[in-house]
C-alpha cells in the first residue's frame, strides 16, 4: 500500500502512543502542544528534531531527520498525517491548516492527500504543516489530569540529563559530523540548524 504512511497516521490513537502523546492532551493551547512536542521528541528519538519557526503571519511547525538518512515517502507521509490527527482529535474546534510541505517527490496517490483539504507542496526541503500565527492560540479540549505534573517533572529530569551529557558543543559537534561533506557547514549555517544566533 503506497499511502501506508498516511493510513497509520490517520489511525494514531494517543493509548497507542509515546511520551508525546501523553503529554501533549494536557496543556492549553495548540501553541503549547507543538511546543511540548518540539521539546519532548529527543526522549523519542535522537535521529529527528522538531522547530517551530516564524514567517511573516505564519508559522512552520519543521520537521526533519538529524542523521543525514534520507526517509522513505511513507515515513514522511506518517509523520505529518500523525500530527494532523492529534490536531483533530485534541482541539476544541480543528481548522485545516494553511499548506502541507513534503521532502519527498509528488507520488502516484497524490489524490489521497485531498483529505487535508489544503495546499499541499513536494519535493520540500522538510516536511511542516503551516499555519497562521494566530492559530497558536487555538485552546485544547483537555484540562491537566492527576499526576500530570509528576510526569512533566520526569519527562523533564531525563531530557535535562540527556542536554547535559551532550551539551551545546555536543550539538554543534553534531551537525558538523553529518553536515561536513556538503562543504556548506558555516558558523551561521550551523546556527540557523540549532536555531540560535552564532554569538550563542
Amino acid at each position: 500500500d503506497p499511502a501506508l504512511g498516511l493510513r497509520a497516521g490517520d489511525q494514531l490513537e494517543p493509548a497507542n502512543g509515546d511520551v508525546l502523546a501523553h503529554a501533549s492532551p494536557f496543556v492549553a493551547t495548540l501553541g503549547d502542544a507543538m511546543r511540548c512536542i518540539s521539546q519532548y521528541l529527543r526522549l523519542v528519538s535522537d535521529a529527528e528534531e522538531v522547530t517551530l519557526v516564524g514567517s511573516g503571519d505564519l508559522v512552520e511547525w519543521r520537521f526533519r531527520s538529524t542523521d543525514g538518512v534520507a526517509r522513505p515517502a511513507a515515513v514522511n507521509d506518517f509523520i505529518v498525517a500523525s500530527m494532523l490527527k492529534l490536531a483533530r482529535q485534541r482541539l476544541a474546534k480543528y481548522e485545516p491548516p494553511a499548506e502541507l510541505r513534503f521532502m519527498h517527490a509528488r507520488p502516484d496517490y497524490a489524490g489521497v492527500y485531498d483529505r487535508f483539504e489544503t495546499r499541499v507542496v513536494f519535493d520540500a526541503p522538510y516536511n511542516a504543516i503551516v499555519l497562521p500565527k494566530s492559530r497558536l492560540a487555538m485552546p485544547m479540549q483537555r484540562k491537566a489530569a492527576p499526576g500530570q505534573t509528576a510526569f512533566e517533572l520526569h519527562a523533564r529530569h531525563v531530557l535535562s540529563r540527556m542536554n547535559r551529557k551532550d551539551g551545546l558543543s555536543g550539538r554543534v559537534r553534531e551537525e558538523v559530523a553529518l553536515h561536513l561533506s556538503t562543504g556548506a557547514v558555516s558558523m551561521n549555517w550551523i546556527a540557523e540548524h540549532l536555531a540560535m544566533s552564532v554569538a550563542t
